[in-house]
Formats: structure tokens, C-alpha cells, sequence
């Protein structure tokens, strides 16, 4: 059973306030899940939706939604084979979208196995951006969702220097494991420049108290002390989810 998680839940409000970016508009979503963002787009009016997933039962179950709702027609829900998880890898070249969105795995883990649904390897998000000028159409819009205050920083800063317009409001949080990582590959140059065996010792999230937690949350940036601009000055919503990023082409 595929449930609708935090990010889609959240999302639907705001498709729904922005009706305008959907109607008669062509949408791609990347990691589909129960496939509910994908068929609300339809029911807000988008006249093709191609979704994607790398779960074999994420498919079956929203390609089920799809059929209770009347919008197999409409939406097409495509499996991303295990050996190429790339953002496009089951996109026909000649394929583009006015919108495309996606609420991606939340966490960069450069170690872990294989993506899942909380964790890319590094497969996905580099390849979602460097996609853009042959997927996204010239006046099009990406829709991000980044729940890591560190990947997050990382594809807008790495969409910026592709040369998109982005417009992004920082998320707030730090997964223990990234900030294993991060603690550890900085530790390691203090350790060089003392003359310590870089290996000597290391930061572990599963002992360490100050990285066991869920998270670290930057207090500063919870949605009750932080008023979101809008994203797109002037448009209706798109104006309050911390960790969303708005990316277009530049004029």
C-alpha cells in the first residue's frame, strides 16, 4: 500500500490554489509513489501525464488509482528499470512538459546500496536538473521538493550555476547520516593538517548522541517564526512549503 506522504499531502492545496499551471498543460512527475499528485493534475485539467517510478508496486498501485478515478487515458505511469535511475531514463528523447514535478527521495546518501523513497544515491537529482533544457518546455516550470536542509542547498545552488531562474525556500532540517558524512569528511582535513591518522576515529549517527537524533532542525527556519515569500512574485501560492524550489528557464 503506497499512502500519500507528507510532501503530496501538501502539495495538492497549493496545485490546487495554481490551476493555471496545470490546465491543458503537459506534466512530468519523477517518483510517482501512489501516483495522487499525477491524478490531481488531471483532474485540475492537465491534458497529458507522464509518471515515474523505480517500485514495480508503486506502479501497479497507481495505475489501479488510475483506473478507479476514469484518467488512464490521461496519465501514463512509466517503471525506471534499477539499471538507470537517471530523472529521464524512460523519457523519449523528443519528449518535453510545461511542468514538471517531483518530491524526490529527501536525502543524499552517497553510500547507501540503492535509491529508495527517503535516500538517492546520487543518481536522481543531479540528472533531474541536467535534464531540464530537453525536458522542460521554454515557459515551463520544475516543482521541487528537497526535505534536507543539505540537498536541498546543493541542487539550487548546482540549478543556479546550470543557468536557471530558481527561487527556493531553504528547508530546515539535516539528516544524522548527511551529517555524519559532513562532520566526517571535514574531520578528516583537520586531522591530515595535525598529523593524525585520518581513519584514527570517526562519527557514527548510530552512537554518537549529537547525531542520533531524527534529525537537527534549524529552529530559525520552522515555518511559525519564517514569513515565506511567494515564489513567483505576483502569482498566487507556491508560497509557504519549506524545502520547495521553483526552477525555470532565464528570460
Amino acid at each position: 500500500m503506497f499512502w500519500p506522504n507528507e510532501a503530496e499531502v501538501k502539495m495538492l492545496p497549493i496545485m490546487s490554489r495554481n490551476k493555471q499551471f496545470f490546465e491543458g498543460k503537459t506534466v512530468m512527475e519523477i517518483g510517482t509513489g501512489s501516483g495522487i499528485v499525477s491524478l490531481y493534475a488531471a483532474q485540475l485539467g492537465a491534458k497529458k501525464v507522464v509518471a515515474t517510478d523505480i517500485s514495480p508496486e508503486a506502479i501497479a498501485a497507481a495505475n489501479a488509482n488510475a483506473e478507479g478515478l476514469g484518467l488512464s487515458d490521461i496519465v501514463d505511469f512509466r517503471l525506471v528499470p534499477l539499471d538507470d535511475m537517471s530523472a529521464y531514463s524512460v523519457i523519449d528523447e523528443n519528449e518535453s512538459f510545461d511542468v514538471i514535478i517531483s518530491n524526490p527521495p529527501y536525502a543524499l546518501d552517497l553510500d547507501a546500496p540503492v535509491n529508495t523513497a527517503a535516500v538517492d544515491t546520487g543518481d536522481l537529482g543531479f540528472s533531474i536538473i541536467r535534464g531540464l533544457d530537453k525536458h522542460l518546455n521554454k515557459d515551463g516550470i520544475t516543482i521541487l521538493f528537497y526535505g534536507s536542509m543539505f540537498y536541498h542547498g546543493v541542487m539550487a545552488k548546482f540549478a543556479r550555476y546550470s543557468g536557471y531562474d530558481v527561487r527556493n525556500h531553504d528547508s530546515v532540517v539535516l539528516y544524522r547520516w548527511e551529517a555524519e558524512t559532513l562532520f566526517n569528511s571535514y574531520m578528516s582535513k583537520l586531522l591530515e593538517r595535525e598529523h593524525v591518522d585520518p581513519n584514527a576515529f570517526v562519527f557514527d549517527h548510530e552512537k554518537d548522541y549529537g547525531l542520533s537524533q531524527k534529525f537537527l532542525a534549524n529552529e530559525a527556519l520552522t515555518p511559525a517564526r519564517v514569513k515565506y515569500k511567494r515564489l513567483i512574485p505576483g502569482e498566487r501560492g507556491f508560497n509557504w512549503y519549506p524545502g520547495m524550489m521553483v526552477i525555470r528557464h532565464p528570460d
